[in-house]
């Protein structure tokens, strides 16, 4: 079986489904946190349940192992409301191209996506948070030689005439500038699902640190108006999430704004936690 990416296309397959991993969950009888473990890469279900996801999520054993490079959508009378709730769901982030790069993104299709799943990893392990998937499409409204970057539907930049004379140094400036929007636009993507989902990871392995602390005296909210804050104003990244807890445990009750948080948690972090000396 070809288990490496096995995770990754099974939360694509569930969210082009319309389920939640909650919902996914009761329809295998197993937890949401065995769910969160597969799409992770942490673990794989057993025989019993994998034989189940198919026929649940509309897809084949094939796409799921990575026989087959996409993932043939249905669009009979049963699935027209999850294909509903997809379409009116658009994308958080999505990068479009003219024809006369479809080519270029072509091969970056066939290698499985390197630069996408690059810049995903960067952005974890630098920033410390997790982005939603990067969905990306070509455009017959774009003009050839030109890209988009969106974010919720609405364009935050991309370039007109841009050269393919080195495909690869071409893609990475590509991603470059996909990177710096996404942090320039930070605010418009960190959600407080996305926070849920950050916290149930370390909720997993310090159970100390999390219990009876988030969300009960700092809420998800807060939370993610901090790490924002952090990395688009502080410059800090937000990679120690059980050290910013701790500290803002401590003010907790001080009635200090989000703003001052931040500020408190990069001075007790110290300048190694700044992004500019800050390396993973």
């Amino acid at each position: 079986m070809a288990l490496d990416g096995f995770g990754t296309r099974l939360r694509i397959a569930r969210n082009e489904k319309g389920f939640t991993q909650k919902q996914l969950a009761n329809k295998l009888g197993i937890t949401e946190q065995a769910i969160s473990k597969y799409e992770r890469g942490n673990c794989f279900p057993d025989i019993e349940i994998l034989n189940n996801i198919p026929q649940i999520l509309n897809c084949s054993f094939d796409y799921l192992f990575q026989f087959e490079k996409e993932k043939p959508i249905s669009f009979d009378q049963n699935n027209y409301g999850n294909q509903m709730k997809r379409w009116i769901s658009p994308d958080i982030i999505s990068l479009s191209f003219g024809k006369g790069l479809v080519d270029l993104f072509l091969q970056e299709k066939e290698k499985d996506f390197p630069h996408v799943i690059s810049i995903r990893k960067q952005i974890a392990l630098q920033w410390g948070i997790m982005i939603p998937l990067i969905r990306i499409m070509d455009n017959l409204n774009l003009s050839e030689m030109e890209y988009e970057i969106k974010i919720h539907g609405i364009g935050v930049g991309g370039i007109k005439n841009i050269s393919i004379s080195d495909p690869e140094k071409t893609l990475e400036e590509i991603f470059h500038n996909l990177k710096e929007k996404l942090l320039e636009h930070i605010d418009l993507i960190v959600n407080n699902q996305i926070i849920f989902d950050m916290i149930e990871i370390i909720r997993e392995e310090y159970p100390a640190v999390v219990d009876q602390i988030v969300p009960e005296k700092i809420s998800y909210s807060l939370l993610r108006d901090v790490i924002i804050e952090l990395l688009r104003v502080q410059k800090c990244t937000a990679y120690p999430k059980i050290l910013i807890i701790q500290i803002l445990e401590r003010y907790e009750n001080s009635g200090k704004s989000y703003e001052e948080l931040a500020e408190i948690v990069r001075k007790d972090l110290g300048e190694k936690y700044l992004l500019e000396n800050w390396a993973k």
